[in-house]
């Protein structure tokens, strides 16, 4: 699979592993930002992200440079399923004559929100300052709002 390719990223010259870099980012991310509760979408988006941690990794010496945009998509996605999940454990006590299909939804949900913070806690670690920037932003948007 990519996984492996993108974990030997770090050997490659700076100017290869840039490209590389800029073309999977640009694979990667909107599949992290497609909307939908459903279990294909969950498997896609938990795949990107396996995928993004990979690159993170194998690509750490210039992903400083991709902080922003990792962490926006990666906290988008983390308020998306929070919702979803919200949604789902109210729909369950709703309607249990879903086939399972509610439970599917709510397990691949839990599974993606799990992935997408351990994502998230590797961007802050190997992106530096500007994945830092985004958490302190919406950090001090949710103290406002609580006062």
């Amino acid at each position: 699979g990519i996984n492996p390719l993108l974990a030997q990223l770090s050997s490659f010259p700076e100017a290869a592993s840039v490209e590389i870099t800029r073309i999977a980012l640009s694979s990667l991310l909107p599949v992290v930002g497609w909307r939908g509760m459903r279990l294909e979408v969950r498997s896609a988006q938990l795949s990107a992200l396996v995928g993004l941690i990979s690159l993170m990794d194998g690509a750490h010496p210039i992903m400083q440079h991709h902080g922003k945009k990792i962490l926006i998509e990666v906290f988008l996605l983390l308020d998306r399923a929070d919702k979803d999940a919200t949604f789902l454990s109210n729909e369950k006590t709703v309607d249990a004559t879903t086939n399972g299909s509610h439970y599917d939804d709510a397990i691949s949900t839990d599974a993606t929100i799990k992935v997408a913070l351990h994502a998230a806690s590797i961007a802050l670690a190997i992106c530096g300052g500007s994945a830092e920037s985004i958490l302190a932003h919406i950090e001090s948007k949710q103290s406002t709002k609580k006062h």
